[in-house]
């Protein structure tokens, strides 16, 4: 099953389209979490400051999702992938130390599914998508 892209009549992969919907899947897991940590936050925090902060990061992750699967920004592939790279160690050291606030479940499978959203844009119809130049 493959989706078309209607303004470009450009096919877009079935992986592409999932890369999609799994990453925003995580950004709500990501508010849910959020709501979930609100106490520990605000005592960190004044809740402007974290209610700013956390508006900023979904919506420049929503950005970057868009660029990725929306406009094929092979760059702004590699800088969502360098990122997540970058959290990673974090989100693990939290796991192991048992400081992770919230729920360590929604923290794993929002983990996983980031990285399989990520794994998606790297099948071999999603590189030949990002390499394929948009009409």
């Amino acid at each position: 099953m493959r989706f078309k892209e209607e303004r470009r009549g450009v096919e877009k992969p079935v992986e592409i389209v999932w890369f999609e919907r799994i990453m925003f899947a995580t950004l709500a897991l990501g508010v849910i979490q959020s709501w979930l940590t609100w106490p520990a936050a605000v005592k960190l925090a004044s809740p402007a400051f974290v209610v700013s902060t956390q508006i900023v990061v979904v919506v420049i992750m929503a950005a970057l999702i868009l660029l990725i699967s929306r406009r094929r920004s092979n760059v702004v592939r590699w800088i969502l992938i360098i990122l997540t790279l970058i959290g990673l160690p974090a989100v693990a050291k939290e796991a192991i130390n048992g400081q992770m606030l919230g729920s360590p479940i929604l923290v794993a499978i929002q983990t996983v599914s980031e990285l399989a959203g990520l794994v998606l844009l790297f099948t071999p119809r999603g590189r030949i998508w990002f390499r394929s130049k948009p009409v």
